[in-house]
């Protein structure tokens, strides 16, 4: 018998503890950093904190975003229109 016999899909219960420390952990990335990606039919939008990165089939763009040109950002690249009510905190070394 085969080790592949074994596996069996995974169950929703198999995430809680998952989902419940990236959450809830102070230490977590999701809780410490602005990571978003979204994927269209040509290419994909992705950042982290306020740094943004656009690829449109073969041309890929990096920028900047300003605290203050967030919002307009999350609404344009991510069609999301509520912005976090703080800024990102800094990276952890």
């Amino acid at each position: 018998m085969s080790m592949l016999s074994f596996i069996s899909p995974a169950k929703e219960d198999d995430f809680v503890i998952a989902n419940y420390h990236m959450n809830l952990n102070p230490t977590s990335p999701f809780r410490n950093f602005l990571m978003l990606n979204r994927f269209t039919e040509t290419g994909r939008y992705s950042m982290m904190n306020l740094s943004l990165t656009c690829q449109e089939g073969e041309r890929i763009e990096h920028r900047a975003v300003s605290w203050e040109d967030l919002s307009g950002v999350l609404e344009e690249c991510f069609v999301l229109t509520e912005a976090p009510v703080q800024p990102p905190a800094p990276p952890r070394l």
